[in-house]
């Protein structure tokens, strides 16, 4: 699936600010796994994500898949917006 900058570049502002100490994020890097994200910073980045894209994110879309990397929330974002 093909996303926006427009859905990538806000996540990946949130991600530098809260995440990485402002290190660069590529779109495929594993958030996750490389320990960016804790499950407090997924609650938080759900906050953001619900604020800034005007989306409802379910408790069952809060996943390791879904939030694996910039790529992954970018496209839950667009099938949440769809």
């Amino acid at each position: 699936m093909t996303v926006d900058g427009a859905v990538k570049g806000p996540i990946r502002e949130w991600l530098m600010a809260n995440a990485t100490g402002g290190r660069p994020v590529s779109d495929d890097q594993p958030l996750i796994r490389d320990g960016l994200l804790t499950s407090l910073m997924v609650v938080e980045l759900v906050m953001f994500l619900e604020q800034q894209f005007g989306v409802v994110i379910d408790d069952m879309d809060v996943s390791e898949e879904n939030f694996a990397s910039i790529q992954a929330i970018a496209e839950l974002v667009d099938r949440k917006r769809a």
